[in-house]
C-alpha cells in the first residue's frame, strides 16, 4: 500500500517551484557556470523565503546548469527513478550489450495604477455584460465573449460568430479549428485569440537522442479575424500545456507550462543490469541539448506554411531557481492584440506553475513545492508532506505593451485554493492558504493569510494572521478593499472577516458559523456579499445548492440575512467563477443550477438582490429540449460501418462547411475530414462523398440534464442570453419570456 500511495503522489506532485527541503537535494556532480544564491532567512512564523531566480549570459552556461541538475538525479530508471519522479522515455532495455550502444546524438549547440480585486463584468459597457473577472480591468479568457453586437463562442473545436443586432440572431461565420480541447478565447476589437490544448508534434523529426520527435502536449493559439467574414489568421504552436491567460488594454499574457522531450532512457531487466542502465542514462544526459529541455514553437500562416520556428525564448530570458525545482518550465508570453499574431515576447522560468493571478501592474505565478525522491524514503513521509508542503510565488512586472519581467520570489507554508487566494494592494501581496497538502485535511489544519512585500528579489513575509478554521480547509476567498472574506468548512461554514489595513498586523475582526459552505463569494453592493455553494445539515452532510446573502457592513458581526436552496442540485459557479453573472444596473444575479435528479430541470436561476428584499427569486431560464426531435442538416449514419470495429458511436455525421450539425440532445466530437483517418474512420465506407473542407461528427445521446445544462449567461440590451452545449437562447430581461433560440454548430 505504501508504494501504491507513493506512486500516486509522484503523479500528482508537480515538478515545480522552489522552497527546497533541507537535506534532501544532492549537490550536482558537475559544476555550473554560475553562482546560486538562496535567500534562506526564516521568519518567526516559520515562513521560508523561496529560492530566487537567476538567468545566464549565454546558452552554454544554461545548458551546463541543466545537465548538472539532471546528471545528479539520473539513475537506472531515468530521472528520479520510476516510482517517485518522471521518467522521460523508456524505449530500450539495458543489457550488457547496451553499454556499447551508439546513441548517435548531436553535440550541444548554443542557440542563438492598480485596480482593486472585486466583482465586475470586465469589458462590458452600459448596455452589455462581460466576463466575470477577479480584477476589474484585467480581462480573463472564456468560452464566450460579446461586444454588444456579436456573440463569439468556441465549443468542440468550432468558433461561431452570431450577430445579435437584428430581430433574430444570425450566424455570420464559423471557423473550424481542428482537433482541439479546452478552448478559451480573448476578444479585442475585430481580433480573437483562441487558446486550445492539443496532442501532437511541432516540426519535422530532427537529430536528437532518440528516434525523432514524439507526440506531446501542445498549446495552439489561433488568431481569428472578424472584420468581414470570420476567417483564420496565423496560428502559434508551442510545446506545453496551457495554464491561463489575461488581457489588459490590448496586451495579452498567455502562460504555458512545458516539460522536456522524451529522452531515450533505458530500464534494466533485473538488479544486475542497473549499473549498466545508469551509465547509459548518464550518457544520454551528457549529450542532451537545450532543444530537449526547453519548448519549441512554430508560427503557421493562414495558408498553412511555417513562417517562424525555434525555441520560444532566448537563453538570457530563461530564469532558473537557485534551488532545484524540477525539469518543467513556465513561459509568460506577451502578445499585442492590435498586431498580427507572432511569437509573443516574455520570460520563462525553469520551474512549472499552476495558479495565475494578475493585477494591472504585476503577474504572479504560484506553484507547490517540488519533493525529491529521498523525501519519500523516510518512514514518516506522509506526515512530513503536510508539515513541509509549501507554496512558492514568483512575481513578474507587466509594462504596458512590453514583455513580462521577473522581479522576485517568495514562499509560504500550505496550499492555495485557486486564483482568488491571491490579492495585490498597496504594494503588498496577500496570500490565503490552508496549511498542509491539498489532498489531506486533519484536525490540526488551520487557514492563514500572509502579507508579503518585495525586498530586492525576495517576496518577504511582513505579517500574517492564522487560527482560522481549525480542522477545516478554505473553500472560498474574496478580497474587497482592505478586507478579506474567508470561508472554511468541515461541518459548518465559518465566514471570517479579516482586516488587512495594516499588512504587518492583519487581524480577524468577525466570524459567522452557519450550515453548509460558500465556494464562491461576490460583492453585490455596499456591505453585501453573495455566497454560492452547498447547503448541509448539522453533521456536514451535503443537501444541495445554496445561495446566501451576507450583511458584512459591521465586520465584527457578519450576518446571513437570506438564503435560497435547491435540494439535490449544484452550480458550476463553485468551480468556475465565469459562470456567475452580476448585472449591477438592475441588481440582478444569474446563477446556473443543475439537479442530480434528471426529472428536475436545469437552468439559470435569476434573482434580484437588495438589502431590503434579500434574494428575490425571479424565475428559472431553461433550455428545454423536449420540443426538439432529432434533426440535422448533415448526412448521418447510425452505427456506421465506417468506424473501426469496437467503436460504439450511435451517430456519425458528415457536415459541409455550410451545415450546422450538432443535433440538440447529442454530445458530439468534431473531427476535420483531413484528420478522420487518424480516428480510424474509413471515409470510403461512407454513403456520401467527403470533401477536404468537410467535418466528421461522432455523437452520443446526452442525459436530459447534460443537454440542457446552461454554462454561461450574458446581458445585451433588454435580453438575457444563455449558452448551453448546443443552444444559444435569448429571454426578455424583465419578464424572462423566451425570445429566440439558435442551434450552434459543432
Amino acid at each position: 500500500m505504501r508504494s501504491l500511495i507513493a506512486a500516486f503522489l509522484a503523479l500528482i506532485l508537480p515538478l515545480t517551484e522552489c522552497a527546497g527541503i533541507d537535506g534532501t537535494d544532492e549537490p550536482p556532480v558537475e559544476a555550473t557556470t554560475t553562482t546560486s544564491t538562496l535567500a534562506a532567512a526564516e521568519s518567526p512564523d516559520g515562513v521560508e523565503f523561496a529560492s530566487t531566480l537567476q538567468n545566464f549570459d549565454d546558452c552554454e552556461a544554461l545548458l551546463a546548469h541543466i545537465r548538472a541538475e539532471a546528471m545528479s538525479r539520473v539513475g537506472p530508471y531515468g530521472l528520479d527513478g520510476d516510482r517517485f519522479g518522471p521518467v522521460f522515455g523508456a524505449r530500450a532495455v539495458a543489457t550488457e550489450d547496451a553499454a556499447e550502444a551508439d546513441f548517435a546524438v548531436a553535440d550541444s549547440a548554443a542557440a542563438a495604477p492598480a485596480a482593486e480585486s472585486g466583482g465586475g463584468d470586465d469589458g462590458g459597457g452600459a448596455d452589455f455584460s462581460g466576463t466575470n473577472v477577479q480584477v476589474i480591468g484585467v480581462d480573463e479568457p472564456d468560452i464566450v465573449k460579446t461586444d454588444g453586437r456579436r456573440i463569439i463562442t468556441v465549443r468542440n473545436g468550432t468558433l461561431t460568430v452570431v450577430d445579435v443586432t437584428g430581430a433574430e440572431p444570425t450566424i455570420t461565420g464559423r471557423v473550424l479549428l481542428g482537433e482541439r480541447w479546452g478552448g478559451e478565447l480573448l476578444l479585442h476589437g475585430d481580433r480573437v485569440l483562441v487558446i486550445n490544448n492539443h496532442y501532437g508534434t511541432i516540426g519535422p523529426p530532427a537529430a536528437d537522442l532518440g528516434d525523432g520527435r514524439y507526440s506531446r502536449d501542445i498549446v495552439i493559439i489561433d488568431e481569428i479575424l472578424l472584420d468581414g467574414t470570420p476567417r483564420r489568421g496565423r496560428s502559434l504552436q508551442v510545446e506545453g500545456r496551457y495554464v491561463s491567460s489575461r488581457s489588459i488594454d490590448g496586451t495579452a499574457r498567455v502562460v504555458v507550462v512545458s516539460h522536456p522531450d522524451e529522452l531515450p532512457f533505458v530500464y534494466p531487466r533485473n538488479a544486475a543490469g542497473e549499473p549498466i542502465a545508469a551509465d547509459a542514462n548518464r550518457a544520454v544526459v551528457a549529450r542532451s541539448t537545450l532543444e530537449h529541455w526547453l519548448p519549441d514553437y512554430r508560427v503557421v500562416s493562414s495558408e498553412g506554411s511555417v513562417t517562424e520556428e525555434g525555441r520560444i525564448l532566448a537563453c538570457d530570458r530563461v530564469y532558473v531557481p537557485s534551488q532545484f525545482s524540477g525539469f518543467g518550465s513556465l513561459a509568460v508570453l506577451t502578445f499585442d492584440l492590435d498586431e498580427s499574431l507572432t511569437l509573443g515576447d516574455g520570460a520563462s522560468t525553469f520551474a512549472a506553475g499552476e495558479t495565475i493571478y494578475a493585477s494591472h501592474q504585476n503577474l504572479y505565478v504560484a506553484t507547490n513545492t517540488w519533493l525529491p525522491q529521498p523525501f519519500f524514503d523516510d518512514d514518516n513521509w506522509l506526515r512530513d508532506i503536510d508539515q513541509r508542503y509549501r507554496t512558492s510565488l514568483h512575481k513578474f512586472s507587466l509594462t504596458p505593451g512590453g514583455p513580462a519581467v521577473y522581479e522576485a520570489s517568495g514562499s509560504v507554508k500550505g496550499h492555495l485554493l485557486n486564483q482568488f487566494a491571491l490579492h495585490e494592494r498597496g504594494g503588498h501581496l496577500f496570500v490565503a492558504v490552508t496549511n498542509g497538502s491539498p489532498w489531506s485535511a486533519n484536525r490540526q489544519s488551520e487557514s492563514l493569510i500572509f502579507a508579503l512585500e518585495q525586498r530586492d528579489d525576495v517576496l518577504a513575509v511582513v505579517g500574517s494572521v492564522g487560527d482560522m478554521g481549525r480542522g477545516e480547509r478554505i473553500y472560498s476567498v474574496r478580497y474587497i478593499g482592505d478586507r478579506a472574506y474567508v470561508v472554511t468548512f468541515r461541518q459548518v461554514d465559518p465566514l471570517y472577516v479579516v482586516d488587512l489595513a495594516d499588512p504587518t498586523a492583519p487581524a480577524v475582526l468577525g466570524e459567522l458559523k452557519i450550515p453548509g459552505y460558500s465556494a464562491y463569494l461576490h460583492p453585490v453592493g455596499d456591505g453585501l456579499l453573495v455566497g454560492i455553494g452547498r447547503d448541509a445539515d448539522d453533521t456536514g452532510r451535503i443537501q444541495g445548492f445554496k445561495a446566501s446573502l451576507f450583511d458584512v457592513s459591521d465586520p465584527t458581526a457578519p450576518a446571513e440575512i437570506d438564503t435560497w436552496t435547491l435540494a439535490d442540485a449544484e452550480s458550476s459557479v463553485e468551480w468556475d467563477h465565469r459562470a456567475f453573472l452580476w448585472w449591477a444596473p438592475e441588481n440582478l444575479m444569474i446563477v446556473p443550477v443543475s439537479s442530480w435528479r434528471n426529472e428536475v430541470p436545469s437552468g439559470a436561476a435569476v434573482f434580484e438582490v437588495t438589502a431590503e428584499a434579500g434574494l428575490d427569486y425571479q424565475g428559472l431560464i431553461t433550455h428545454s429540449t423536449e420540443d426538439f426531435t432529432f434533426a440535422t442538416d448533415c448526412y448521418h449514419e447510425f452505427d456506421s460501418e465506417a468506424l473501426e470495429e469496437g467503436w460504439e458511436i450511435p451517430l456519425l455525421l458528415v457536415c459541409t462547411p455550410e451545415q450546422v450539425g450538432n443535433p440538440v440532445g447529442y454530445g458530439c466530437e468534431t473531427v476535420p475530414a483531413a484528420a478522420a483517418r487518424n480516428w480510424d474512420i474509413d471515409l470510403d465506407a461512407l454513403g456520401t462523398e467527403v470533401g477536404d473542407e468537410d467535418r466528421i461528427q461522432l455523437c452520443w445521446p446526452q442525459e436530459r440534464g447534460d443537454a440542457e445544462r446552461i454554462d454561461r449567461s450574458l446581458i445585451i440590451g433588454g435580453n438575457v442570453w444563455t449558452l448551453s452545449r448546443s443552444l444559444l437562447q435569448s429571454n426578455d430581461l424583465d419578464t424572462l419570456d423566451r425570445q429566440n433560440r439558435l442551434v450552434l454548430p459543432g
